[in-house]
């Protein structure tokens, strides 16, 4: 039964809003692990990169039919579905042969861009049900949502080492072999490694290459074998999360009938002309290049650094434990940037995302020196994620603030360009060296972010130019 937004207490909408968070933790923790993992178990001629690449080709083409489809089964019904749609593309895991691999990772991409947009629209009703001031609890509720679903990965790394646990440790004979030469080059003073060495090891061939100076298709990276039995039980646990998800979804949040400024309608050339009119306006503009390096990034991160940094130089077993890194920054950016927000602006929020992670950037160019802690390499995981707990919340939060009133196309929208740079990410990935991926990924962050800046600046000049030159009359 519907309900509309007037009747609903605010008691009920923080209800609906721990409901969403709870389980989007629960599905997004199978998701976010399957997604940095798939690159690294499915290594081998790079189908775990394809299998990412086409997940989000899925997701580019759904963002033309979700808003139009979270208006006609509603929000709560759209999220339901499209969690349980996503239980296909994490088993295909399991049997990792392209002709399996692409069709359901198609279908888990068309599905989750509906998730992603219907649950974007659901949080901007939520804001505005919480109280009148619609502005600004946008801006808190997303950061509230982010938090939650920033701290996914933390629960995921968990269970991953949990699960390679269970059957002892399989490390591969040429992890150990290189972190002894490393070791062995770190008998000399740091300083002297720093000012004098240009590799970690001399004696290292080509084989025993990680980090910055892999190139994939000079097929450079080393074994990363995983015992099957193994990505069974993670998979097993995974399925498990997202089945409670939906049900959550299903049986404990409330329906609404959104409030729009036109009829509700379904037909795909009125969702077409929407997202047209969005992708054109200004005030998305500003943002494109922003989100578009958003998804760059994610797909730098889950398809090269998990794999070319971690589990290349300290064994499968160990992403875990970065993924949990990279969780809790995100978690903790989201919620205190959130509030630093509103005290100083997006725009400088945004500068600090940037040079956070431009020093992330320039410290895995000078991995090589430090590789043999790994303390160093989970510092550089956890720069990275506060700068994503930024981008996340306040992408979102952005884009719900500047359209209320049409937030599923806005959303839509949005991951529309979010999915071009992952698809961009993922797909180039097979065939770009890894210095060369670290130069245009800081490239294209502080450029995007010089934009934004910019776009800002010019924005404040005419607004304000314009009330000099048109002044409120006075009655």
């Amino acid at each position: 039964m519907f309900t509309t937004c007037s009747l609903i207490s605010n008691l009920k909408c923080y209800k609906n809003l721990v409901t969403l968070s709870g389980g989007w933790i629960l599905m997004y923790s199978s998701f976010t692990c399957i997604k940095d993992l798939s690159s690294t178990f499915n290594h081998k001629d790079g189908v775990g990169l394809f299998g990412l690449a086409t997940f989000y080709f899925g997701y580019l083409l759904a963002c033309i039919f979700a808003g139009s489809t979270v208006r006609l089964f509603d929000a709560k019904v759209s999220i339901s579905c499209s969690a349980l749609c996503q239980i296909p593309f994490l088993i295909s895991n399991a049997l990792p042969k392209l002709y399996v691999l692409l069709p359901l990772s198609f279908l888990g991409g068309f599905t989750q861009s509906i998730l992603w947009t219907a649950s974007g629209s659901y949080l901007v009703w939520i804001s505005q049900t919480i109280s009148t001031n619609k502005k600004n609890n946008v801006n808190k509720v997303f950061s509230i949502f982010s938090l939650v679903v920033s701290c996914s990965p933390i629960l995921g790394g968990i269970s991953t080492v949990l699960a390679f646990s269970l059957y002892g440790k399989n490390r591969q004979p040429h992890f150990q072999k290189q972190f002894n030469q490393i070791n062995k080059t770190f008998g000399i003073d740091v300083l002297e490694t720093l000012i004098f060495n240009n590799t970690s090891s001399d004696d290292l061939s080509d084989s025993e290459v990680c980090g910055p100076d892999i190139c994939f298709y000079e097929d450079n990276l080393p074994s990363l074998a995983v015992p099957r039995v193994k990505i069974y039980i993670i998979l097993g646990f995974y399925t498990g999360c997202m089945l409670v998800a939906s049900a959550m979804f299903l049986f404990v949040m409330d329906s609404y009938i959104p409030e729009k400024d036109e009829q509700i309608t379904c037909k795909i050339c009125i969702s077409v002309t929407n997202i047209i009119k969005i992708l054109y306006n200004t005030t998305f503009v500003k943002v494109f290049p922003l989100i578009f390096y958003y998804g760059f990034q994610m797909a730098f991160m889950s398809g090269s650094f998990f794999k070319e940094y971690v589990g290349c130089r300290y064994g499968v077993e160990k992403i875990g434990y970065f993924l949990s890194a990279f969780g809790f920054s995100s978690a903790f950016s989201s919620a205190l940037s959130g509030f630093i927000q509103t005290c100083t602006g997006r725009e400088y929020v945004f500068i600090f995302a940037c040079l956070t992670e431009v020093i992330a950037v320039a410290g895995m160019l000078i991995w090589n020196y430090f590789s043999s802690y790994m303390t160093y390499t989970i510092a550089l995981c956890s720069l990275w994620g506060l700068a994503h707990g930024i981008w996340q919340t306040h992408l979102n939060g952005y884009i719900g603030e500047s359209f209320p009133l049409k937030s599923e196309f806005a959303f839509s929208s949005l991951n529309l360009v979010l999915s071009v740079g992952l698809i961009t990410g993922y797909s180039s990935s097979n065939y770009i060296c890894m210095r060369t991926k670290l130069y245009v990924t800081g490239g294209m962050c502080i450029v995007s972010s010089c934009f934004f800046l910019i776009m800002s600046k010019i924005d404040t000049y005419i607004s304000t130019k314009t009330s000099n030159e048109f002044p409120k009359l006075k009655r």
